[in-house]
């Protein structure tokens, strides 16, 4: 997994196990990242209950 500028520069990449699901590190390296909304691009493997929780939080408190 690997987090990217908005030129597609890395910031952050990480390998994974093959049976982890991408919403799971996706979700901890969000939580440990500063963006502003509307800086998330993600497929929908990121589609979970815990990341809109964690979108909606984020909107939020800014």
């Amino acid at each position: 997994m690997r987090v990217v500028d908005a030129l597609g520069y890395p910031l952050r990449f990480e390998l994974m196990p093959g049976q982890d699901h991408d919403s799971i590190t996706g979700y901890r390296l969000l939580r440990e990242l500063d963006f502003c909304p509307g800086e998330v691009l993600a497929d929908r493997a990121y589609d979970t209950n815990a990341m809109w929780s964690f979108y909606k939080a984020e909107l939020l408190l800014r």
